[in-house]
């Protein structure tokens, strides 16, 4: 018999049921490495031990930054296991922000990594000066909670390294508290943009019930093979990676994302579901020479989150595998929402699809939130449920600002909903642009210059402008091998969009500035945008 979202498992607990019900069943494959879920549970226990062993208490902090890794998994699901909580740490952090969040975040134990590719060690030694490479223990000025640092990989010293840590097992005897699924599973720190990110903290119930709601509407069975490369420190992963736990799928996961070894992947591996999410990612997959979407006989689905015109690639790209996209945000357990896959082609590219069962969205005035708006209406899109996280940790201001009266949350997203409950995104509410004294949303530009053959990907962003207040200006990826100049956009604009919505700059670049899975469009103005164009 399954579990089912009723029966209000934790995320170990799904764990634990899986290696109970379905020992050799596998879990994850990463790079070569395979574990069933009853291989997986058992390096959690150990790591469990090893922590109790420690002194570790239920609702101590465990900050895990490293790359994607079998063990990355063995130390979150460990933690869990002892009542602590995870703090999942984005790889991408620098010195200003590790040490806000080892210090905000209140760690404990920190579990790292010094191979050769990362530059985790040197980065932490920068924030930390008084951090003490040669032994685990520690005592920072400025993170006066972190007991114990260990280096998982290629550890500069045996008393700091994996080995060390590994060593605290210790006997046999131990007893998992008493965890429930509206305890805080983990705190996973949004990316920021100007600001120091935030600690979502995520219950069992947020994730799980996601997960089982991912899992139904995706009707997952644990004959499933789903890829995902994409970070563990993001909901993108441990969201995908708990629904298929849900049903006993598996997941293929990779250390970092390789388009060759994608290609391999999806070949090699019968994967069904391709979870790749994110277009800078996709493009180079369908752009790959050896890519033949008619030749991957076994794929069913694929998700992605791009504008409509893309989607529309990425759907005849994939000739055997339905295309869906999705809507969510971590304060609300990754996803609210997927494309189901008996929903129409017109709904799956122009809807997130409905809200999952259990979650309620409604669209609401953005300066006035509990004003709230009608079907087809665009607006601020809110949410209420099972699904929302517990709060920002130790900053009840900022936790109070995106909620409303009766449980809503604030987005900050602008969206519709159609008379059958279909969810629409419309981009950022302070993603608009104010040209000349109209609100235009960049979405709506991009969607368009998007449709350029020669375009991989646009971006708009309001810069000042003497006379309009903010004019658009569009930041292009465009086909390696294309011959595309500014005017050729400025001139493919005309005619199809307002005169004041055509961009009067156009840059043109090979790579972006990036979050963990976002571009950081905030980062786009500070870049040489070159002289003004004229429409």
């Amino acid at each position: 018999m399954m579990l089912t979202k009723s029966d209000k498992p934790t995320l170990i607990g799904l764990l634990q049921y899986a290696a109970e019900t379905n020992p050799e069943g596998l879990c994850i494959s990463m790079d070569g490495h395979q574990r069933s879920f009853s291989e997986l549970f058992q390096g959690a226990l150990t790591r469990a031990k090893c922590l109790v062993n420690l002194g570790a208490q239920k609702g101590d902090k465990v900050g895990i930054l490293m790359p994607n890794s079998i063990e990355y998994l063995e130390i979150f699901y460990g933690a869990m296991l002892v009542g602590c909580v995870p703090v999942t740490i984005n790889n991408r952090y620098k010195v200003a922000e590790l040490k806000y969040v080892l210090s905000h975040g209140d760690v404990k134990f920190l579990f790292t990594s010094a191979a050769t590719e990362t530059n985790f060690l040197n980065t932490l030694k920068e924030a930390f000066t008084d951090l003490n490479l040669t032994q685990s223990s520690q005592e920072l000025a400025d993170a006066p909670v972190l007991e114990k640092v260990y280096v998982v990989e290629d550890a500069p010293h045996p008393q700091i390294s994996d080995a060390d840590f590994l060593a605290n097992m210790g006997g046999d005897g131990f007893t998992p508290p008493s965890v429930s699924s509206d305890d805080v599973a983990f705190i996973m720190f949004t990316s920021g943009t100007t600001a120091n990110p935030k600690a979502c903290c995520l219950s069992h119930r947020s994730v799980v019930g996601n997960g089982f709601a991912q899992a139904a509407r995706w009707q997952m069975t644990a004959q499933d093979r789903m890829y995902d490369p994409l970070p563990f420190f993001h909901m993108s992963t441990i969201l995908p990676l708990t629904a298929s736990m849900c049903v006993m799928a598996s997941l293929f996961a990779t250390r970092y994302f390789n388009v060759d070894e994608a290609i391999e992947t999806f070949i090699n591996d019968d994967i069904t579901i391709g979870f790749i999410a994110f277009p800078t990612l996709t493009n180079e997959i369908i752009n790959h020479p050896k890519f033949d979407g008619a030749a991957l006989s076994s794929i069913r689905l694929v998700n992605n989150v791009a504008p409509v015109s893309t989607l529309e690639i990425y759907d005849q790209s994939f000739e055997h595998g339905v295309g869906v996209s999705a809507y969510g945000m971590t304060e609300a357990g990754g996803v609210i929402c997927y494309g189901d896959v008996e929903d129409s082609l017109e709904k799956r590219l122009n809807t997130c699809g409905k809200p999952f069962p259990g979650i309620e969205v409604r669209i609401a005035d953005p300066e006035n939130p509990s004003n709230v708006f009608g079907t087809n209406q665009k607006g601020e899109i809110q949410i209420r449920g099972y699904c929302l996280f517990e709060g920002y940790y130790k900053d009840e201001e900022a936790t109070q600002n995106a909620m409303i009266d009766d449980g809503w949350y604030r987005s900050g997203d602008l969206g519709a909903l159609d008379n059958e409950g279909y969810l629409s995104y419309l981009g950022r509410w302070k993603d608009m642009l104010k040209i000349g004294g109209e609100n235009v949303a960049a979405l709506e530009i991009e969607s368009h210059i998007n449709t350029h053959p020669a375009v991989v990907l646009s971006q708009v962003v309001g810069v000042a402008d003497d006379r309009l207040d903010e004019v658009a200006a569009v930041f292009i990826e465009a086909v390696p091998g294309a011959s595309v100049s500014s005017q050729d956009i400025i001139d493919y604009c005309k005619g199809q969009i307002s005169n004041f919505k055509i961009p009067r700059y156009v840059v043109f670049l090979t790579e972006w500035p990036m979050s963990a899975t976002k571009i950081q469009k905030f980062k786009l103005k500070s870049f040489d945008l070159g002289e003004k164009l004229t429409s």
